[in-house]
């Protein structure tokens, strides 16, 4: 069964949640490119793959979100898109194999586009294209454009991921708490200037805001749009400790009660962002069912 078909059926289908803070307990440091893990630490990532695959994750996405040529080359590494997320498909599906869909991963550039910032449309579909023929080279399932604020530059995004891929797309903003992104971005706006536009297989919300905050705009999707709808809240609003360290406040019990909630809303496609973790997903699949 591809994804396509998936996504006919009834029933929640269940995505991991973070990689980075799963990196982090393997020994990432600050200042370090989680994507070159890929080459670096493979086993390391396939074991946060196999974590997830572990606790009930229907889906699990590569560890690419940064792996377009604009954030590698702060690392010195834009000459290694093709073999970074061609390696992290591989790397997920190793270690999850065929009975778990694998997403591919694509984040926001790291710089705006024009006329707020200085990369222009047609670099950034050149960028994203780019990234997109390599993912889609390793074998994955479908195409996650994930955490996008500026509709521009979703909307280049899956532009660009239908030139080199037929790959089912979910395409993905994230709101503040005033229910709009930061470019101002209402969630009725997202779903119709990328889905009625641009034909996607889903649409949905990740990241930012924790699921208490996330309940109110999955509800202002679905009522937008005819597609799945997904929510990958975070593990809460993210804190300061003692120590001055950001910590997600949200325990894998509590966040799995707003499972729920979210299938109330409207949401299909269920899972975690940022703080969330195989304890998180484990739980929310014991309360989901």
């Amino acid at each position: 069964m591809d994804f396509r078909q998936r996504l006919q059926e009834e029933g929640i289908i269940l995505f991991d949640g973070a990689m980075g803070t799963m990196l982090q307990r393997e020994g990432l440091e600050a200042g370090q490119c989680p994507e070159e893990w890929n080459l670096l630490f493979p086993e390391k990532v396939k074991g946060v793959h196999q974590a997830y695959g572990a606790a009930g994750a229907d889906v699990v996405e590569t560890n690419t979100f940064g792996g377009n040529r604009i954030r590698l080359e702060h690392y010195n590494l834009g000459d290694r898109v093709a073999e970074i997320n061609r390696k992290a498909v591989e790397l997920a599906r190793e270690a999850v194999g065929q009975g778990v869909f694998v997403a591919a991963a694509v984040g926001p550039l790291g710089k705006y586009l024009a006329p707020v910032g200085e990369v222009t449309e047609e670099e950034a579909f050149a960028i994203f294209a780019e990234q997109v023929k390599a993912l889609a080279a390793g074998g994955p399932d479908l195409i996650l454009i994930e955490t996008m604020a500026d509709l521009a530059e979703i909307r280049c995004a899956i532009k660009a991921a239908r030139s080199v891929s037929s790959l089912p797309i979910l395409a993905q903003m994230t709101f503040t708490e005033k229910g709009r992104t930061t470019f101002g971005v209402t969630p009725e706006e997202a779903g119709r200037r990328t889905l009625a536009d641009l034909g996607v297989e889903a649409v949905g919300v990740n990241c930012t805001l924790g699921p208490a905050e996330i309940v109110s705009i999955v509800e202002r999707l679905a009522k937008t749009v005819t597609v799945p709808v997904s929510a990958q809240p975070n593990a809460g609003l993210p804190v300061l400790d003692e120590v001055e360290k950001i910590v997600y406040p949200v325990g894998p019990m509590e966040f799995a009660l707003w499972g729920p909630r979210l299938v109330s809303a409207g949401a299909r496609l269920i899972g975690g962002c940022c703080g969330t973790t195989p304890e998180h997903i484990a739980s929310l699949r014991r309360t989901l069912g």
